[in-house]
């Protein structure tokens, strides 16, 4: 049975230990957005501030009694990865582990972690950021990927390997997905020159040395020939080869997908924006994460790519999700002149009560200010519970606000299209066994086919765990 099942009752103390002393820092740079302030670093204590608001800081030194790292921030908060987990995603302490713990770098020796660097001479992108033909797909089979996908003309020379030799003499042989930022003439990818490296492999993920990660993204290879018609926008380069494998294949579009490969940020965005105007024609579609943090990126993606129809807003504005003391909302910023903003701030506060009405949300969660930053910028932010409920109507009001009817979102059934690639291939690691159980009694979607197989895995990964309840029950009455 899966010994990161949701229903156990305790998670082993060692993994515990291990997730606490595993690498802080770059745990937050691939997964919040950080990036490593050089000059304020010391050879104990890393300082990290957010790539898009260098007020956002945190500081991270490691305990020499425990070996665990620790941070604090500007507020105050402080504590180890799970309490960062828990402020930032508002998960509790379980969810955190099940959620992050396979997936963090917890064998970071195997790469050196990309340093950002602004320009990459010839050396260092031959050292660093060469690659080689994809030979060697076992990390990405075990991850539910087909052979058929990766040879699939939609991600040629978008997948490969790079194999990385260490002090010690190891060989590890990762998977590489290359990444791109605008040229400057303007084009992406030209001339299959690229920008850094993601690597990933079983237990890792990180850039390569020399990597640019500030608003680089990976890229598939829709059909330079024809119109594209979608736009797909995903968090991992896995997660876009899982949703095409799974879904998007059998409807043959010309589709070009994006990965913010990590958090969506105002930089990835801007560097997206820039492929998205030269396909106006192109449906927007948002399949980032299936979890609060990815209800936060949809209000992003909204705000970016909205294309500004039958929005309620007559002023040019701006609207930011905000996590603050543990609640989440969205910073509306209107932009006007000396004729103010009150026709926008009122037909916000009438889609904002309507949107609550139709949530059935407690309205009483939802406090509203209005301040009038100066002459010309009014801001309105409204919070509330840090709950995938309460989002939900946040992502609703953005929608309104910036007309952003254009931007779907296609969320997997599970935490991310990787998931669901994984479970529909028997392989259930951090999988809720209550998805589980729709998935057997036929509540999921299409393409994850409940086959004799699938459902046969499905039982004997749970039954384990209902003999051991039976067990537990027994004891508790005698």
């Amino acid at each position: 049975m899966n010994k990161h099942n949701t229903n156990q009752n305790t998670i082993p103390y060692s993994e515990i230990e291990d997730f606490k002393k595993s690498d802080l820092a770059q745990f937050a740079i691939n997964n919040y957005g950080y990036e490593k302030d050089k000059n304020g670093s010391t050879k104990s204590l890393t300082r990290l501030e957010k790539i898009d608001n260098h007020s956002d800081w945190m500081a991270i030194q490691k305990n020499k009694n425990t070996q665990h790292e620790t941070f604090i921030n500007p507020n105050y908060q402080s504590g180890t990865i799970y309490d960062l987990i828990q402020q930032k995603e508002g998960l509790k302490f379980r969810e955190a582990h099940l959620t992050h713990y396979n997936n963090s770098v917890l064998q970071s020796s195997k790469l050196e972690v990309s340093k950002e660097a602004t320009t990459i001479d010839a050396a260092a992108r031959k050292k660093y950021l060469s690659y080689e033909a994809l030979t060697d797909t076992r990390y990405l089979e075990n991850r539910g990927i087909e052979k058929e996908t990766l040879q699939a003309a939609q991600f040629q020379g978008r997948v490969f390997n790079k194999e990385v030799t260490m002090k010690s003499g190891a060989k590890f042989k990762n998977t590489a997905f290359p990444v791109y930022k605008f040229n400057d003439n303007n084009t992406i990818g030209a001339n299959g020159t690229h920008n850094g490296l993601e690597l990933h492999n079983f237990n890792f993920k990180g850039a390569a040395v020399g990597s640019v990660k500030s608003g680089a993204v990976w890229i598939s290879n829709p059909n330079a020939d024809k119109a594209i018609e979608r736009i797909t926008i995903t968090e991992s380069p896995i997660d876009a080869l899982s949703k095409w494998q799974l879904k998007d294949k059998k409807e043959a579009k010309n589709e070009l997908y994006i990965s913010t490969v990590g958090p969506v940020s105002e930089e990835n965005t801007k560097t997206i924006n820039r492929i998205v105007k030269n396909h106006p024609q192109a449906q927007i579609i948002d399949a980032t994460d299936n979890d609060i943090t990815g209800d936060r990126y949809s209000v992003q993606l909204k705000n970016a790519f909205g294309n500004n129809q039958n929005r309620i807003t007559e002023n040019s504005v701006n609207v930011k999700p905000i996590i603050r003391e543990g609640l989440g909302g969205i910073s509306i910023e209107l932009n006007h002149g000396k004729e103010g903003a009150a026709a926008d701030v009122k037909n916000i506060e009438n889609a904002y009560q309507r949107a609550i009405k139709n949530s059935g949300v407690n309205a009483a969660n939802f406090p509203i200010s209005i301040e009038q930053n100066n002459a010309n910028k009014t801001t309105v932010e409204i919070q509330h519970p840090n709950t995938r409920a309460d989002w939900k109507v946040s992502n609703e009001l953005t929608t309104k606000i910036v007309g952003a009817e254009n931007v779907k979102s296609d969320k997997a059934f599970l935490k991310d299209w990787t998931q669901d690639s994984e479970v529909s291939k028997g392989v259930f690691k951090n999988t809720p066994d209550f998805k589980l159980e729709d998935i057997q009694r036929g509540n999921a979607p299409n393409y994850i086919n409940p086959t004799n197989e699938l459902n046969k895995a499905i039982k004997s990964h749970l039954q384990p765990l209902k003999l051991n309840s039976k067990a537990i029950t027994h004891d508790m009455q005698m």
